[in-house]
Order: structure tokens, then C-alpha cells, then sequence
């Protein structure tokens, strides 16, 4: 429910920030998907939910900024989030996770 919130707290309050604030939501914005993705990589069960929460509150809608800045910062905090392992992740995984992008 926290995530979900936070997601709509920041479609909803993206247009209005200005310049000066837009790099500290940057970094909130990184350390929020960083964080949903170690929870989900500690309960694999909650990958699909965060997922959706995801794609349906900032991934569907517009403004693009917001989205092309989660996904610049997606593969980076899902690589330090744990989810890399030997260099690799599983292909049937990977799809998993990237799913919000493109489904």
C-alpha cells in the first residue's frame, strides 16, 4: 500500500515540481525502486503486485519524464538490488521483471 501511494503521490505531483527540486525526487524516486526491489527479491511473491502497482500508476500514464527516469534507472537498481547474480539473471525472471515496461 506504501508503494502504491508513493506512486500516485508522485504522478500526481510530478508536472508541478520545479528544476531546482527535480534532482532530490530523482534520487527518492531511485532509492524507492531500490528498495521495492530488494523486498521483492526477499518475498518473490510480491514481484507481480509491485509490478503492477508500477505500470498501472506511473508506466501507463503520461508525463513521460517520470517514466523514461524509471526506466533509465530500472536495470541499475535491479543490479545492485541483488537480483544479478555471476553477471546473469535467469530469462524467465528477467521477462518477470521487466514486464511493467511492456505489457
Amino acid at each position: 500500500r506504501f508503494f502504491r501511494a508513493f506512486c500516485l503521490t508522485m504522478h500526481r505531483e510530478w508536472p508541478g515540481l520545479d528544476r531546482l527540486r527535480l534532482d532530490k525526487f530523482y534520487t527518492l524516486i531511485r532509492k524507492m525502486i531500490s528498495v521495492v526491489l530488494r523486498m521483492c527479491k526477499e518475498k518473490p511473491e510480491r514481484l507481480e503486485a509491485a509490478g503492477s502497482i508500477l505500470r498501472d500508476e506511473i508506466l501507463d500514464k503520461l508525463p513521460n519524464g517520470l517514466r523514461f527516469h524509471i526506466a533509465d534507472l530500472f536495470l541499475d537498481e535491479l543490479q545492485t538490488s541483488g537480483w544479478v547474480e555471476d553477471g546473469t539473471v535467469p530469462t524467465e525472471l528477467m521477462a518477470e521483471l521487466l514486464s511493467p515496461f511492456y505489457c
